[in-house]
C-alpha cells in the first residue's frame, strides 16, 4: 500500500509533490514502524535532498544502518530492499569522501545478493576510477623525472654558455 502510494505522488508536470509524499511517508511511518524499506525511502529521500532543505549524507548512513539492522529479520512477505540499502549507505558514504567504506557496503550488497546489477556497476566505475588515478600518478611520476633531467640539461647549457662567454671575453 504505502510503495503505491508513494510512487503516485506526482504533480501534473512531473514534480514530486513534496507535502504530500512527507504526508506519505509518515503515514507509512505509523502503520509499520520496523519496516526497513520506509527506512530506506526515508534514507533515498535524504540523500536526494539538498542540504538546505534537511537532506545531509549523515543522515542517510543512519536511516541505511537501521534498515540494514532491521533487514537481519526474517522476510516472509515482501523482500526487497536489502541490497539496495548498501548501496545507498556506500553512496553517502562515498559522497562523504569515505570510498573504502563505499567499496564495502557495495561487496557486502553482492553478498546478500550476487547479481545486484547497480553494485557490479559501481564497483567496476570505482575499479576504473583508481586504474586511471594510478596511471595519472604515473605519468606526473615520469613527468617529474623529464623536470628533473630538463633542470639538468639547462643547468649544464647556462655552464656551457657562461664558459663560451668567460673565453670570448678573453680574446
Amino acid at each position: 500500500m504505502f510503495l503505491k502510494s508513494f510512487s503516485q505522488l506526482r504533480t501534473y508536470d512531473g514534480r514530486a509533490d513534496i507535502p504530500n509524499s512527507n504526508r506519505t511517508l509518515s503515514q507509512a511511518q505509523t502503520l509499520e514502524p520496523n519496516n526497513p524499506r520506509v527506512l530506506l525511502i526515508e534514507a533515498i529521500s535524504a540523500f536526494n535532498t539538498p542540504a538546505a532543505y534537511g537532506g545531509s549524507m549523515l543522515n542517510t548512513i543512519q536511516l541505511t544502518s537501521k534498515a540494514i539492522d532491521l533487514f537481519a529479520e526474517p522476510c516472509d512477505n515482501i523482500c526487497w530492499g536489502h541490497a539496495e540499502a548498501y548501496t545507498w549507505r556506500g553512496l553517502a558514504k562515498q559522497s562523504s569522501g569515505d570510498s573504502q567504506g563505499a567499496i564495502d557496503d557495495w561487496q557486502a550488497a553482492l553478498s546478500v545478493q550476487a547479481d545486484y546489477g547497480w553494485a557490479h556497476f559501481l564497483l567496476k566505475k570505482i575499479a576504473k576510477l583508481a586504474s586511471n588515478t594510478n596511471q595519472h600518478k604515473d605519468e606526473i611520476a615520469q613527468r617529474d623525472i623529464s623536470a628533473s633531467e630538463a633542470r639538468q640539461r639547462v643547468k649544464g647549457i647556462v655552464t656551457l654558455r657562461a664558459s663560451s662567454l668567460t673565453q670570448h671575453m678573453k680574446r
